[in-house]
């Protein structure tokens, strides 16, 4: 499974370790907001592409990041797609993703906790449309 994590900062750096891990997991690219601490990061782990100062490296990103906004500037990533934005909420998210998870977690020996998060989110999210 290839895998493009999101940000440079700590928590990244822990779910990189844990990847790390995983035999099936690839992270072959990494998007973060500080050019210098995302190159650092992407060196670190050996990713091979990462956003950074270099225009060009955001030609091979097909996702918009945060260049597409809504009306009051906030990253359309950023909001539920729920009301209008990109974001995929984790209980909103397919059951092939949760299962490729199980899968990679079941080949380490280990089972996933997520269940009960996923149903609690849905208690704060917007209702569900089409």
């Amino acid at each position: 499974m290839k895998i493009c994590v999101v940000g440079e900062g700590a928590i990244s750096n822990k779910h990189l370790e844990g990847l790390a891990n995983i035999k099936e997991a690839e992270v072959v690219a990494l998007v973060g907001g500080v050019a210098a601490d995302t190159e650092a990061t992407a060196k670190k782990h050996k990713i091979p592409f990462y956003t950074g100062t270099d225009l060009a490296r955001y030609l091979a990103y097909k996702y918009e990041g945060v260049a597409i906004r809504n009306s009051q500037g906030v990253p359309k990533a950023w909001i539920s797609k729920r009301i209008g934005g990109h974001q995929i909420d984790y209980a909103d998210e397919s059951r092939q993703v949760r299962t490729m998870f199980a899968d990679a977690l079941a080949a380490k020996g280990m089972k996933p906790k997520m269940e009960a998060a996923y149903e609690a989110e849905k208690a704060t999210l917007p209702p569900l449309t089409n």
